[in-house]
């Protein structure tokens, strides 16, 4: 690539999505799965005051990850969107070439 020039690779860009996407799933099933396994522990769970302690700290965790599974989602979008911008981009610019003459 030369300097001072704007580019965009869609090849390595899907190799990055794909990278990106399996990182993303590999999150959301850590939550998942610790969701489950808080779910299983609390369902049983009785220690005065301790339990609703917990649970508030649990609340807090839950939100977190509530959160993180929205940038994830965002990530995605926005991989997917700058793909579409990039060929939209190319095409005006081959389009714009091929009317001058």
């Amino acid at each position: 690539m030369t300097t001072n020039r704007i580019a965009y690779d869609t090849n390595v860009s899907a190799q990055v999505q794909s990278d990106i996407q399996a990182l993303a799933a590999h999150l959301e099933t850590l939550i998942a799965a610790r969701q489950s396994d808080v779910n299983q522990a609390m369902a049983d769970f009785r220690a005065d005051g301790v339990d609703a302690e917990y649970q508030a700290v649990e609340t807090r965790w839950t939100s977190a990850a509530d959160e993180v599974k929205a940038i994830i989602a965002l990530v995605r979008t926005t991989l997917g969107t700058n793909d579409d911008t990039a060929t939209t981009a190319a095409t005006s610019a081959r389009n714009a070439v091929q009317s001058i003459g």
